[in-house]
C-alpha cells in the first residue's frame, strides 16, 4: 500500500516507497515538500484534491474512494484511497494521512467474473452446457457440441472414452477422478469431481463434472450408462482465489493493525475484535464476543452512542467520530476516540457495524491539566488583583475564599488563623460548600503537644511550614474523617501555610472533588498563591502598625498629641453643628 502524510496546504511531509514509486520520484524524499500537481497528471490530481478539502473542511475521513486512472489504451488503473485528518493536542486538523492501493485486479477480477455468469447464464438458457454420455465401458457414446470446444479440439480428435480423458488430466487428479468414477460406477449414485485439465493449446483450466445414472432400461450391475455434466470453472476459481487473498490480506491487516477494530451487530453486540482491542480493554476475544459497546461505555456516554448508531441504520449518516469513556476488565477508565460505520448487506440492508477505536488517555489528560492550571491562574489573577485594593484581613481571607471557589472551581476553601496564645488555628473566613465540616474538624486543629503522624494536615501544615497535600482523603490514613469528607463530595485536599514575617500566621485549606486532584504543577501555582496571600496579609499588618504608630506613644501607648488635636476637632466641629 501507498502511504502519505500532508499538511493543509496539500504538500507532503512523509510518505513510504511505494507512494513516492506511484509518484514517480526515484527516493521518497524527493517528494517532500511538494503538492500531486508537481508529479501526476492534472485529470487524477483534481479529483484528490477535492476529496481532501473535504476531508480538512469537515473533519471527517473518507474510506475506501475509488478513482479510475486512464493510462492509455487497455491500461487503465483502479485505486482506492482512504484518507483521514490528524489532529494537534486541541483537536484541530493539521493534516491527514493518505493509504492508497491499487485495485485493479480485483476490478477486473470482478468484470471477469460478471462476464463470466453472464456466458454462464446464457448457455443454460440456450442448453450448451458441455456434456457427454458414457456407456457401461466408459466408452464415449455422443457429446454437445460445445465439449470439443472445451478441450480446444474438433470433434474429430475428441477422446473416445474415459480411459483417454483421463490422459488430459493433471496427474495429480487423476486418482481422485478414477476413485471418485469407480465409486459412482458401484453404487450407482449421482457424483461429483473438480480437477484440472491439460487443453491442446497447453493451457491448463478448471473443470466442475458431475456424473449423473441415466434413468431408463438397467444393465446388470456396473453396467450403467452416465450422463456428464461439465463445466469450465477457471474464472470462477481465479475469482474465488482472488476473493480468498484479499481476505487473507485484510485478516493480516485486522489482525496486525495498531488500532483497535471492532464488529458489531445492529444492537452493539461484538461479533469479532482484533488483538489491539484486547490490548486497550482487557478482555480477550472470548470474552469481548459475550460483550458490547453497552457493557463497556461509561453510563454517560451511552444514549449518544445509541442515537449515532440508530442515525446510520436510518441512512442520515454515512459515518459517526466521537470520543468517548471505556471501561476497561480492571474497571479503569480510558478515553477513546471511536470511528463507526455501517456495512450493508445484499438489497441495501443493515448488517453489522466497523469501529476503528484509538486510546486518546493521554490527551485528554493533558487537555484536563491544562484546564486545571487555567482554573489556577485564574485565582492567581483574581488574588493578586484583590492584594491591590484590599486594605483589611477580615476582606482580604473572604474575598480569597470567594475568588478559589468562583474562579478555581474549588468545592471549598476556608482560611484559618494561627491563634499562637490558645495554640489552636482559628477558621475565620470560607466560601463553598463548607456543610458543617469546619465544627467536624474543629477538634482537630490544636496546636497542642507533640507533633505525630496523627496530625491532621492542617497542624502538620503549620509545624512543617510546607503545603501539606492529600490525594485520597478516603484511603489516606492521616486523615480521621475520610468517610464523613466522602459524604461531603470531597475526595482531595490541601493545606497551605501563611508565612508572613518567618512564621506561620495562618492556613489556606482547598478541597477538591476529584482522587489525585493535585501534581506538582498545581502545587507550584499554589505555593505561589499562598505566598501572595501571606504578603498581603504582611502589608496590612505593616499598615495598620504605621497607622498606630501615628497616633499613640511607642512607650506609653496612651493617644499622642495628633491624635489629641483629631479628636478636639472633630468634637468641636460636632458641637458647632449642634448649635445650629
Amino acid at each position: 500500500d501507498a502511504i502519505f502524510f500532508k499538511n493543509r496546504e496539500h504538500r507532503l511531509i512523509r510518505l513510504n516507497r511505494a507512494h513516492g514509486a506511484r509518484l514517480g520520484v526515484a527516493r521518497p524524499e524527493d517528494a517532500i515538500g511538494r503538492q500531486d500537481w508537481e508529479l501526476l497528471p492534472f485529470d487524477e490530481v483534481l479529483e484528490g484534491e477535492a476529496e481532501e478539502k473535504e476531508v480538512f473542511r469537515s473533519g471527517v475521513p473518507s474510506s475506501d474512494r475509488v478513482h479510475r486512472i486512464v493510462a492509455g489504451a487497455d491500461e487503465d488503473r483502479w485505486v482506492s484511497t482512504t484518507k483521514a485528518p490528524i489532529r494537534d493536542d486541541r483537536g484541530q486538523v493539521t493534516g491527514l494521512v493518505g493509504i492508497a492501493r491499487d485495485i485493479t485486479d480485483r476490478k477486473r477480477a470482478e468484470e471477469a467474473l460478471r462476464e463470466s455468469e453472464a456466458a454462464l447464464h446464457r448457455a443454460q438458457l440456450v442448453a450448451r452446457l458441455s456434456h457427454v454420455i458414457t456407456g457401461p465401458e466408459g466408452r464415449f457414446e455422443t457429446w454437445s457440441d460445445t465439449l470439443p470446444q472445451l478441450i480446444g479440439v474438433d470433434s474429430a480428435r475428441m477422446p473416445a472414452s474415459t480411459r483417454e480423458w483421463l490422459d488430459l488430466l493433471h496427474p495429480e487428479d487423476r486418482v481422485t477422478f478414477r476413485a471418485k468414477a469407480i465409486a459412482a460406477g458401484v453404487t450407482g449414485e449421482r457424483t461429483e469431481v473438480e480437477y484440472r485439465l491439460r487443453r491442446s493449446d497447453a493451457a491448463w483450466i478448471n473443470v466442475y463434472h458431475v456424473m449423473e445414472p441415466l434413468a431408463g432400461r438397467t444393465i446388470q450391475a456396473g453396467r450403467q450408462r452416465w450422463f456428464n455434466t461439465l463445466q469450465d470453472v477457471t474464472e470462477q476459481k481465479r475469482v474465488l482465489e482472488a476473493l480468498q487473498a484479499s481476505e487473507e490480506r485484510h485478516r493480516a491487516m485486522f489482525e496486525n493493525a495498531g488500532v483497535s477494530i471492532t464488529y458489531s451487530d445492529l444492537d452493539g453486540r461484538f461479533l469479532m475484535v482484533n488483538p489491539k482491542f484486547s490490548e486497550m480493554t482487557g478482555y480477550t476475544r472470548d470474552e469481548a464476543r459475550s460483550h458490547g459497546f453497552r457493557d463497556l461505555t461509561h453510563p454517560d456516554d451511552l444514549q449518544r452512542g445509541a442515537d449515532l448508531r440508530a442515525q446510520l441504520i436510518a441512512g442520515t449518516a454515512p459515518l459517526y467520530e466521537r470520543e468517548l469513556r471505556l471501561v476497561r476488565k480492571d474497571g479503569t477508565e480510558l478515553w477513546a476516540n471511536v470511528t463507526t460505520s455501517l456495512i450493508r448487506g445484499a438489497g441495501g440492508q443493515p448488517a453489522h457495524f466497523i469501529s476503528v477505536l484509538n486510546d486518546v488517555s493521554e490527551r485528554k489528560t493533558a487537555q484536563e491539566k491544562i484546564k486545571r492550571l487555567n482554573r489556577v491562574y485564574a485565582v492567581l489573577s483574581g488574588i493578586n488583583a484583590l492584594i491591590v485594593r484590599v486594605r483589611d484581613r477580615d476582606e482580604l481571607f473572604r474575598e480569597a475564599c470567594r475568588i478559589a471557589v468562583d474562579a478555581g472551581q474549588f468545592s471549598l476553601a476556608w482560611i484559618g488563623v494561627v491563634d499562637r496564645e490558645a495554640m489552636q488555628v482559628m477558621p475565620v473566613a470560607w466560601h463553598g460548600a463548607e456543610r458543617g465540616l469546619l465544627d467536624l474538624i474543629r477538634d482537630r486543629l490544636s496546636l497542642r503537644g507533640e507533633a505525630s503522624a496523627a496530625d491532621s494536615i492542617i497542624v502538620r501544615a503549620v509545624r512543617t511550614q510546607q503545603a501539606v497535600v492529600s490525594n485520597d482523603l478516603l484511603g489516606d490514613p492521616r486523615i480521621r474523617f475520610g468517610k464523613e469528607y466522602a459524604e461531603r463530595g470531597f475526595r482531595s485536599a490541601v493545606a497551605l501555610p501563611l508565612i508572613a514575617s518567618e512564621k506561620v500566621a495562618g492556613i489556606l485549606a482547598l478541597y477538591v472533588n476529584e482522587t489525585g486532584f493535585f501534581d506538582d504543577q498545581e502545587m507550584k501555582l499554589l505555593t505561589e498563591l499562598a505566598g501572595d496571600i501571606a504578603f498581603a496579609l504582611e502589608h496590612i499588618e505593616k499598615s495598620e502598625k504605621v497607622d498606630y504608630l501615628a497616633y499613640y506613644d511607642v512607650l506609653t501607648g496612651l493617644a499622642n498629641r495628633t491624635l489629641f488635636q483629631e479628636r478636639l476637632t472633630q468634637q468641636l466641629h460636632a458641637a458647632a453643628a449642634g448649635q445650629h
